[in-house]
């Protein structure tokens, strides 16, 4: 099973807090969640992360603050495929 990690809409940037709370509290809980399932994915799968992954991003990669445009849809995408490549059976060849 891949499971993706939350991705920060943000990008790091506190400057960009759009939750209503204190950035601190905020990055902790988005942490905690990111915790557990890094925990989960261990336990029954592998871990797709999109976190680290948008942590490279741009504002391209939204739309409406936190929902992917479709480039940010399409790095999602990126990101589950690099998983599922590794995973190919010997010899079997992934479309690209």
């Amino acid at each position: 099973m891949l499971l993706a990690n939350v991705y920060d809409p943000s990008m790091g940037d506190d400057r960009h807090n759009f939750t209503g709370v204190p950035i601190a509290q905020a990055r902790g809980n988005h942490r905690r969640v990111n915790d557990i399932i890094v925990r989960l994915a261990s336990e029954h799968g592998v871990l797709v992360d999109l976190h680290r992954h948008f942590l490279g991003g741009d504002a391209s990669w939204f739309t409406c603050t936190i929902e992917p445009s479709l480039r940010g849809a399409s790095e999602v995408r990126r990101c589950f495929w690099r998983e599922l490549v590794k995973r190919l059976p010997a010899g079997a060849e992934a479309a690209p």
